[in-house]
């Protein structure tokens, strides 16, 4: 009997402090506007979680054009590091602490270095909407597909390099349509897709030297998913119709989904 006193002090205790952290919470969400629209003040994490980045959107665009939302970029313990106008879309980070915004459009891209916790931005990008851009395993080269005057150009941008240097792609060869799938475990190749008519090639390209090698044939342009490389980099899934994983080296089929099955 005499215990029962100390427990339900116990359980007010638990029960006031479960409240207050209810309620530190849902403030939390509400600052970082957790009813507002995809992509827009949605803390997006770095790899190794020591930093986070959000769009902020601002009521008042200037009469440069250069966006209505800022990009706040934070320690999870609240210290402001930086904050980079540009369009709202998409926030991707790099193993080494990098990160690339992507518009809405897929249209532009703004690659922002972190230079000893002080984020500044590089470059910004008008890319090839269907290539998302796509950061090597180390974390400090970008790929992405340009728009030039020229026309498109398959490029990498490395953030210890003042310039993007272009992949010395064959002078015949044509880009239609790429959409950049990732790069091998050691940043040799580049994985891609390339229109061809209706249907898309598997290709990998070496990103110094510029060579081509077809891995497969006959995907659907319309896929919407995008052929999944395997993390040691030597096989590759293709998802349906094709529902068959290959050797990335050969292109051989190692399994295929029977046609039939379902």
């Amino acid at each position: 009997m005499p215990d029962k006193p100390k427990l339900s002090w116990v359980a007010r205790l638990a029960f006031s402090l479960g409240g207050l952290a209810t309620l530190t919470l849902v403030g939390f969400l509400l600052w970082a506007g957790f009813t507002a629209p995809l992509n827009s003040r949605m803390p997006v994490p770095s790899p190794d979680g020591n930093f986070f980045a959000y769009f902020n959107p601002i009521e008042t665009a200037d009469e440069s054009g250069s966006g209505d939302s800022e990009l706040i970029i934070s320690r999870p313990q609240g210290q402001l590091l930086g904050r980079i106008r540009t369009q709202p879309g998409r926030i991707l980070w790099s193993n080494a602490n990098h990160l690339v915004t992507v518009d809405r459009t897929t249209s532009e891209a703004t690659l922002i270095a972190n230079a000893e916790e002080r984020f500044v931005v590089l470059a910004r990008i008008r890319m090839s909407p269907e290539a998302e851009p796509r950061w090597a395993p180390d974390g400090n080269k970008l790929a992405c597909v340009r728009i030039l005057d020229s026309g498109r150009q398959l490029a990498i941008h490395d953030i210890q390099q003042p310039q993007a240097f272009p992949i010395p792609l064959p002078a015949d060869y044509h880009l239609n349509h790429p959409r950049l799938i990732s790069w091998s475990p050691g940043s040799e190749y580049l994985y891609f897709l390339n229109a061809e008519g209706e249907e898309s090639v598997l290709q990998a390209v070496e990103v110094r030297g510029g060579s081509v090698r077809v891995i497969a044939r006959g995907i659907p342009s319309s896929l919407r998913e995008l052929p999944q490389m395997s993390p040691d980099g030597s096989r590759v899934l293709l998802s349906p119709p094709q529902n068959a994983i290959l050797d990335v080296q050969t292109g051989a089929p190692l399994w295929a989904l029977p046609p039939n099955a379902q």
